[in-house]
């Protein structure tokens, strides 16, 4: 469970057991007015979630009055309250989006490419986990290539290796993530 424990909020998110999860939190800090709190659980990382609206099955809005005591956010709390563990395998704190989450997926990188007589095989790094990433294959490099998609996935770790059946038209490979 992730959710706000201050001025009687019961909004909570269930992360589940053993389940990989992002969760990006913002908070809005205003002299003014109601300071502001977002936390979204697995969010679509190739924009920048709003902080508008209500809560959601994914998305929890916490408003606190700018006047109460203390006068803003003074600790953050990660705990497991359950018999279990939590794990955080990485922690970016910044003042924007682009402070924690880059502004471009980074380039896929073919570490290897082997082939044996019947199978090619990529070796691929930097990966984004949850995007869409697309293997093409050219047959030819001169004049102007004719890229064809020759699998699509979604991968679920950083790294892994793309193994395809070899074609007789082709053998340049290029990663593309959208």
């Amino acid at each position: 469970m992730i959710g706000v424990g201050y001025n009687g909020s019961d909004a909570a998110i269930d992360l589940g057991q053993n389940i990989t999860r992002l969760v990006v939190g913002r908070y809005r800090f205003s002299t003014s007015d109601a300071e502001q709190l977002d936390l979204w659980v697995d969010p679509e990382i190739t924009s920048e979630p709003q902080p508008l609206g209500s809560s959601s099955a994914n998305h929890i809005v916490h408003l606190r009055q700018h006047d109460l005591q203390p006068s803003g956010i003074d600790s953050v709390l990660l705990a497991d309250r359950s018999i279990g563990s939590l794990a955080f395998d990485e922690l970016r704190v910044g003042t924007t989006w682009k402070d924690v989450v880059p502004s471009s997926i980074d380039r896929v990188v073919i570490d290897r490419i082997t082939a044996d007589g019947s199978q090619v095989n990529l070796e691929l790094s930097k990966l984004t986990p949850g995007t869409t990433t697309t293997v093409e294959r050219a047959s030819q490099l001169l004049g102007t290539p004719k890229w064809e998609e020759a699998d699509r996935f979604v991968p679920l770790t950083s790294s892994t290796n793309w193994t395809q059946p070899v074609t007789k038209e082709g053998s340049f490979y290029r990663i593309r993530v959208r």
